[in-house]
């Protein structure tokens, strides 16, 4: 990461008259900004990156007797992160080969790849490898993975949801990505309403599958999406699709003030198909409805931002559920998950299969520090390296060896992405007393970048 790490805008800001008499006043920020994250010698926010001063709207100045309600000011504010970081993970697309692998001959694959479930929805057949989908979610977990029947089974029938949601959550889940474009720009032409109600469809349709099997994250980028695309058209399918589901209060509150907003809006909400046929089969939902409207308010929750795909990964490493390999390094034994070892690195996994071939339980790893292979499986489960002083401190030894063994073990298992990050700890580290030193190592190991920082070292 560096200085310009975080980048965020602020939208939907808002300041709400206390009682009802005014209009809110609605802005945004007019460009994105940059928190700086990098202080000194360490990873902090500074204190020039804590503030962001942001105008206030036209509608707010020489009125703010009209918000000011017992000496306070309420504003509601949703920032975006633009940009977390440079860098993206490369998890996801590991992740993503995984689910073309049904598509490979099983003679090309290795074992602990090959799928190992399958899934009946609608008469499609749908395969995906259990300890990913239980990784990420709690009800995979317990069906898959517990006591239930299912875990028994390699055939699990899915009933009350399409094929094509399904196949959709399936993606999210090995992904971390939304099966349903952005919203487009608004156009009045047939072509681009029916892509929209489409959209509208399947935001509502994963909504219902992600509340089903605990998918948070899904869950809460479908009510981004279904917030943002409310309208007459929508409003009751969307309250329909939320009634009864808790996790889902806040895009019920979004609809609610939606109706709330404006009396022509309620007005033809009513006189819509939907709204007609629900007054004949459901009064006690719409009798809901009405009162919510009649006493609406913006209400204030504050969600944590969902886990991704990494932070599941890393549970999975340090909780040890469902694994099925043990590296034994300095008399030390240490479980990990042949499937994440086999995609993520497949040179340690060719280690796995020696050993198992000589039908053996555990694996050796020779030459090397615990501390040091533990950051090894960090980086496979998380694309990312835990701080060096945690090693250092872990391991016993000065930073300039530990940082030497970490690149001398990304390069033994070949893991490039971990061996460039390897190279700017060793770089931060060489002297006038072992630049010579540092030299040998980066040609040894083929570090180009290494090498030419060593050769101009004065």
């Amino acid at each position: 990461m560096t200085d310009d790490a975080v980048v965020a805008k602020a939208s939907g800001l808002r300041i709400e008259d206390p009682l009802g008499r005014w209009p809110a006043a609605v802005w945004e920020s007019d460009e994105a900004y940059t928190f700086p994250v990098w202080s000194g010698n360490s990873w902090q926010l500074s204190r020039a990156g804590r503030s962001w001063t942001l105008p206030v709207p036209e509608a707010f100045r020489d009125h703010e007797s009209r918000y000011v309600q017992d000496d306070r000011l309420t504003i509601i504010c949703i920032v975006e992160v633009l940009r977390a970081e440079e860098e993206e993970s490369a998890i996801a697309e590991d992740m993503q080969k995984l689910l073309f692998l049904s598509l490979e001959p099983k003679s090309t694959t290795p074992a602990c790849m090959v799928p190992d479930v399958t899934f009946v929805v609608e008469e499609a057949e749908i395969q995906a490898h259990r300890l990913i989908l239980a990784m990420q979610s709690s009800v995979f977990a317990a069906e898959l993975l517990g006591d239930m029947r299912e875990s028994a089974t390699r055939r699990v029938v899915v009933d009350d949801m399409s094929a094509s949601t399904f196949r959709a959550m399936i993606r999210f889940i090995y992904t971390d990505e939304m099966p349903i474009k952005g919203k487009a720009t608004i156009k009045r032409g047939c072509k681009e309403k029916c892509a929209a109600r489409r959209r509208v469809d399947m935001a509502l349709d994963l909504l219902v599958a992600a509340d089903r099997y605990d998918l948070e994250k899904l869950r809460l980028m479908c009510e981004k999406i279904l917030s943002e695309s409310i309208d007459i058209a929508s409003v009751i399918p969307t309250l329909m699709a939320v009634h009864g589901r808790h996790s889902c209060r806040q895009l019920e509150a979004s609809c609610i003030e939606y109706l709330a907003s404006d009396t022509t809006v309620y007005a033809n909400v009513k006189a819509t198909e939907e709204y007609k046929e629900l007054k004949e089969s459901c009064c006690s939902f719409l009798a809901g409805v009405t009162d919510k409207v009649a006493t609406s308010g913006v209400e204030d929750m504050t969600l944590a931002p969902p886990p991704n795909i990494a932070s599941h990964l890393e549970q999975l490493l340090v909780s040890e559920k469902g694994s099925d390999v043990t590296f034994l390094v300095e008399k030390r034994e240490i479980r990990a998950h042949s499937l994440v070892i086999a995609t993520r690195a497949p040179a340690l996994y060719t280690m796995v299969v020696a050993t198992n071939q000589k039908e053996e339980h555990i694996v050796p790893v020779w030459g090397m520090r615990v501390a040091v292979f533990k950051a090894v499986l960090r980086f496979i489960y998380t694309d990312e390296l835990p701080p060096l002083e945690e090693i250092v401190l872990a391991a016993g030894h000065s930073v300039t060896t530990i940082a030497q063994d970490m690149l001398v073990a990304a390069s033994r298992f070949h893991l490039d992405r971990m061996k460039d990050k390897c190279e700017t700890l060793v770089g931060e580290c060489v002297s006038e007393r072992n630049v010579v030193t540092m030299l040998g190592l980066a040609c040894r190991h083929n570090c180009k970048k290494l090498q030419d920082y060593c050769m101009k070292f004065n």
